[in-house]
């Protein structure tokens, strides 16, 4: 039986690969390349970034204005690599309705500029923000993800589920 774990995992393996940036400017490079590469993706999903790639954490919006610079227009949504934190380009917070003026109030944060201004990064339940506004991958999206964590884990398909 598949878990949502290796559903989560597989789905990751079709994404921009961020488990490997040492900074910044490795994470935004890696990015760079995957938009440039998957220009039919809808939406640029990633697992894997670490906090420290951040010299100062994400209390300004420097690293959104760089997310922004080589997005090309899509929507840019990355999952730390916990699973607690999300960063996201001005694209997907604008779909998500969110601005200065927009509170969370629950177990997590949606992180701020001095002024108010959103800086991309949701923490713990504010991500759920911007969760709704993404769209649920089409199942040969699924397929395939499951087909490359299947690959990557060297198992084999039982004939009568034909994938």
């Amino acid at each position: 039986m598949l878990t949502f774990t290796f559903y989560r995992f597989s789905l990751g393996l079709t994404g921009i690969d961020l488990y490997q940036s040492k900074n910044l400017d490795d994470a935004l490079g890696a990015i760079d390349q995957f938009v440039k590469t998957n220009p039919q993706k809808r939406w640029l999903t990633d697992m894997g970034w670490q906090y420290n790639i951040f010299d100062i954490g994400m209390r300004d919006k420097k690293a959104l204005e760089q997310l922004d610079a080589i997005s090309n227009g899509h929507p840019i949504y990355l999952d730390a690599y916990d699973g607690h934190s999300i960063w996201v380009n001005s694209v997907v917070i604008k779909m998500a309705g969110i601005n200065s003026t927009t509170s969370f109030i629950g177990s997590g944060e949606i992180i701020k500029e001095a002024n108010g201004e959103p800086t991309g990064a949701l923490t713990e339940g504010a991500r759920s923000l911007v969760s709704a506004v993404v769209p649920v991958p089409a199942t040969a999206e699924k397929l395939n993800a499951l087909r490359a964590g299947m690959r990557m884990q060297n198992l084999t398909v039982l004939p009568a589920y034909k994938m």
